[in-house]
């Protein structure tokens, strides 16, 4: 706690979480939490699969170089695409020490359909654009032709 520049003390809560907890993350928030521990040994999430497969999938896809740049990294899980981030949890010694990581991922499913029904739609007005200055152009072509094609015959 802070007041004005004097610095009494710091405020810590440590929270437990069950498998109805991160449930309720998910379907309130709608997105998937996973608390995997820094040797990456043993996971939890809101992911409705497997502990050993959960292991492995933080292994795989969850890289501590991630946690660096704290940027956006796109992993599939099954047929859906996630934004991931990975955060450090720090320890409450010191934000030295850090005992796990978090990580945060994001279903694209929404915006992916939405930039699939914008590329869909710029394909079609492209399409409509080009036929309808094609149009024009063959109508105004027969006007300006139509005159001395007269004068010829």
């Amino acid at each position: 706690m802070k007041d004005g520049d004097r610095l009494y003390g710091i405020l810590e809560q440590e929270t437990l979480f069950d498998h109805a907890q991160l449930a309720e993350i998910r379907s309130r928030r709608q997105l998937d939490v996973i608390f995997v521990k820094r040797d990456f040994s043993t996971a939890t999430s809101s992911l409705s699969i497997g502990s050993q497969r959960l292991v492995d999938f933080s292994k795989g896809l969850l890289q501590s170089k991630i946690v660096a740049s704290h940027a956006f990294n796109p992993i599939w899980l099954g047929d859906v695409r996630y934004a991931s981030y990975l955060y450090d949890l720090p320890d409450m010694t010191g934000k030295t020490k850090s005992w796990a990581y978090l990580g945060i991922l994001l279903p694209l499913t929404q915006s992916d359909q939405t930039s699939r029904q914008l590329r869909i739609n710029i394909i079609y007005i492209t399409a409509f654009l080009a036929l309808g200055f094609g149009y024009l152009i063959f109508v105004f072509s027969n006007r300006i032709v139509k005159p001395i094609e007269v004068l010829v015959v």
